[in-house]
């Protein structure tokens, strides 16, 4: 039954049309803020990555289980509307080539976030904590995804 609701949720989050619908504006503003600032401190940006979901997990609500998952589902929404927008904006730059190799590249990515998550996940299984790790592990996994194609998106444009 927990699989089941996470795969609902999950399913939600994965069209990227859909992760964009559903992203809240500010949060991909708060998050693009973050890595703005980041750059100009010559980082990655791997710091931005809880920043929708921390200050939410830090209320009273997002100390319960559904709480916790409100909040996560609201930084995976925010995350994954960047990658596909930064994913999007690489593919239009890229010649043929290029843009069928990343591609390949998000196809296998996929596939490891997945299965990285799912072991996350059966590691609380059984218990109420297994769709926090899973949400949790998505969200950093998308993130890390994000912040590599947007740069990869940047250097699509020289």
């Amino acid at each position: 039954m927990r699989w089941l609701l996470v795969s609902v949720v999950l399913a939600a989050l994965c069209g990227g049309a859909a992760a964009q619908d559903t992203a809240d504006p500010a949060d991909i503003s708060a998050i693009e803020a973050c890595l703005s600032g980041q750059r100009d401190q010559g980082l990655a940006g791997y710091d931005c990555i809880g920043t929708v979901s921390e200050p939410c997990l830090q209320t009273e609500e997002g100390q319960t289980t559904e709480g916790s998952v409100r909040c996560l589902y609201r930084g995976v929404s925010a995350w994954d509307a960047l990658l596909n927008t930064s994913y999007r904006d690489a593919r239009t730059n890229f010649p043929v080539k290029l843009a069928d190799k990343l591609r390949e590249a998000q196809k296998a990515w996929i596939d490891f976030r997945d299965a990285r998550c799912a072991l996350e996940e059966e590691m609380y299984e059984g218990g109420s904590l297994a769709r926090v790790a899973y949400l949790s592990c998505f969200q950093r996994e998308t993130a890390i995804r994000a912040i590599d194609v947007i740069m990869v998106a940047e250097d699509s444009k020289r």
